[in-house]
């Protein structure tokens, strides 16, 4: 006769995970069978021991199948007491990494630690993280070959390290990771050859897992400072196991300052990088929000978004080469940018906007000022594309179809809007179904709307009650019809007040061009447009929604053009200057302006209508008053050059007559 069969019941906790080997599908072992039972769970639980018909606290545990039996674990919250633990040595450092648990923190004192490579392998919790940290921000310097690895690791941050590294592939690398924070550090890397390609921060996955299990990581108000060599800054990857693979979910990239990627290279230089070509068709759900970019020209894509559902919103690009690119994936939106040229060209690059190719964008209340770019670079480019969005290619360019540029705002940009481009003849399929509607464009110099297909300009792009205004030598390029374009003067001025023509007492720090009063683009969009429900600075929208980026409005402002103090290390929250106290039209809009002669000293230049005695204020930014000094000036345009004894950062100057007080900021570097 055959040996008896037993059951084995397992009983799984509720914070962990049992498993049985040999496993058995109808849970039968044959008597005297042994079997192993292994216990998993995360770091926020810890295994108390085994329950049921085994004994025993090991993580695995042999037993006899002789009869019917149970297994279960008591597996509860990880009630180990949080540790600081204070390193001033790599090899403390080290020895930290490896005993960290749910809620501990490392500091890491003052001074320089010159690191070859670094492991995290040890996870925190939701409510009790991991953190790594300097023990005072910035104070804490890495030098040599850092490169930090963390691999199937969450709720772990690492915080306010200023990383100054020789050549390493990359700084940050991130396998199967959750929940993961960089944040507030500065990020520098040493050219050391000409052939160096580096990823400072890469997200993904193990190469050959099925699934990428990385989400919800987060990027923030870090500097990254300075990149002469090929590769990206920062890129969304996943798992390329399988063809289609899978792509890490769910990242945030917020309140960086990227500065000075240069100089331009023809690919693979990107700032930001969302997607891969063979993880295209994936859904990333990465959001890239307030951050600041400047002069970063490395690669023709600034931000490059090659996957699906993704968010590229309030973020402000100054002096840059290229553009936000759509370039695979689909459902993409891009909104709330501020692009701003300057007329800043590099052999013959310009600096442009958005460009879009694939299926189902929005690229709505965005700001395009001064760009210098054409071609692949203007302030909205819809090129042709070489293959249809059925195609199964992850290499080609597939055509623009049903992509909405709409409620933007473009001023004296070298080209507004192209349409058509077929990169002499290798892209020879049109866009399809898009819409260009209730835009504004002011040009005095230039074109403002450029076609390449002669036999039909404006195939597969619906342009619809759009305000165009060229003065100047600036044309519109086409001749319109009266649903596609109103040729009228939208009344654009040059401000930096809540709305132009209020009292000013409420300050952007940028000023940008807004709507006047009468403006003819006031309340006259046409369209449904239902999900646009804000303006460029997070004004609502009303039912009858105006043209253009911004909504003549005195609701408060959340969102603005973005200045270096509100994004890195040191950064403060974005608000309006409010001189609640200030009387109306009391004094010329430039009454005061600082500027920075050096560390030890400002030029305060300030206006006056008559002569009055002045008390000039300066305080850092937690409100301690640093200088105090009172004088009298006259009537007309005044300089005061004023001692100081402070550090760079970000400062508070106030001004104060008998009859007004205005207030600046500045920053000393």
């Amino acid at each position: 006769n055959p040996p008896a069969k037993y059951t084995v019941t397992v009983n799984q906790p509720a914070n962990g995970n049992i498993t049985l080997s040999p496993a058995s599908d109808d849970n039968k072992y044959y008597a005297h069978t042994k079997v192993t039972a292994s216990v998993s769970n995360s770091a926020c639980y810890q295994f108390n021991g085994w329950t049921g018909s085994v004994t025993g606290t090991a993580l695995t545990n042999t037993f006899t199948v002789t009869s019917d039996m149970t297994v279960g674990a008591d597996v509860t919250e990880n009630t180990t007491p949080a540790q600081t633990r204070t390193v001033k040595t790599v090899s403390e450092l080290t020895t930290a990494l490896s005993k960290m648990n749910p809620g501990d923190i490392i500091e890491l004192e003052d001074g320089t630690y010159s690191i070859s490579s670094l492991s995290v392998t040890r996870s925190g919790c939701q409510n009790r993280p991991i953190i790594i940290k300097a023990k005072n921000q910035d104070k804490a310097r890495l030098t040599g070959k850092v490169a930090w690895a963390l691999k199937q690791v969450e709720y772990v941050t690492i915080e306010g390290l200023v990383i100054e590294s020789s050549y390493v592939a990359t700084i940050f690398k991130l396998e199967g990771c959750n929940n993961v924070r960089i944040t507030k550090n500065i990020l520098r890397m040493s050219k050391d050859s000409e052939t160096q390609t580096s990823k400072w921060i890469s997200i993904g996955d193990t190469w050959d897992n099925l699934v990428s299990v990385s989400h919800h990581n987060r990027i923030d108000y870090n500097l990254f400072d300075g990149k002469s060599d090929g590769g990206a800054w920062v890129i969304i990857d996943g798992a390329h196991g399988t063809k289609p693979g899978d792509i890490s979910k769910y990242d945030q990239i917020d309140h960086n300052y990227f500065r000075n990627n240069t100089p331009r290279a023809a690919n693979e230089k990107e700032t930001v990088r969302i997607g891969v070509s063979d993880l295209s068709h994936q859904s990333a759900y990465c959001t890239v929000e307030y951050n600041y970019f400047e002069e970063c020209d490395g690669d023709p894509e600034i931000v490059s978004v090659k996957s699906c559902d993704n968010i590229v919103r309030y973020n402000t690009f100054r002096k840059c080469l290229g553009t936000v690119c759509l370039r695979q994936g689909f459902r993409n939106i891009v909104e709330g940018n501020y692009f701003f040229g300057e007329g800043k060209t590099v052999d013959g690059i310009g600096c442009g906007g958005v460009r879009a190719y694939s299926l189902d964008h929005k690229i709505i209340n965005n700001y395009f000022e001064g760009l210098t770019g054409e071609k692949w670079d203007a302030a909205c480019t819809l090129t042709n594309g070489d293959v249809t969005n059925t195609s199964t290619s992850y290499d080609a360019h597939y055509i623009p179809e049903n992509v909405v540029f709409a409620f933007n705002t473009c001023v004296n940009n070298k080209s507004d809007l192209e349409i058509g481009f077929d990169n002499n003849g290798k892209y020879g399929k049109s866009p399809k179904n898009c819409t260009v509607a209730n835009n504004i464009f002011v040009n005095d110099a230039n074109q403002i709307v450029k076609t390449y297909n002669t036999a039909s300009p404006f195939a597969g792009v619906t342009l619809s009650n759009n305000i165009m205004y060229p003065t100047g030598t600036g044309s519109l390029g086409f001749t319109p019809s009266a649903s596609q374009v109103t040729q009228v003067n939208p009344m654009l001025v040059q401000t930096n007040c809540r709305t132009y023509g209020d009292d000013c007492s409420h300050k952007l720090p940028n000023a940008v061009y807004k709507l006047q009063a009468t403006s003819p683009a006031i309340n006259a969009a046409t369209g449904n447009y239902s999900d646009v429900t804000t303006d460029f600075e997070g004004q609502p929208r009303s039912s009858t929604k105006t043209i253009g980026a911004d909504t003549y409005s005195n609701a408060d402002i959340t969102i603005g053009a973005l200045s270096p103090e509100y994004v890195g290390p040191d950064a403060i929250d974005f608000q309006l200057i409010v001189d609640s106290d200030l009387p109306r039209n009391k004094f010329n809009k430039s009454l005061v302006n600082v500027s920075a002669l050096s560390k030890e000293s400002i030029r305060v230049d300030f206006t006056l209508k008559t002569p009055a005695d002045v008390l000039i204020r300066i305080y850092d930014m937690k409100g301690i008053l640093l200088e105090n000094s009172s004088s009298s000036a006259l009537e007309g345009l005044n300089e005061k050059i004023l001692r100081l004894d402070c550090s760079e950062g970000l400062y508070l100057l106030e001004l104060i007559t008998n009859e007004y007080r205005a207030t600046t900021k500045f920053i000393l570097k």
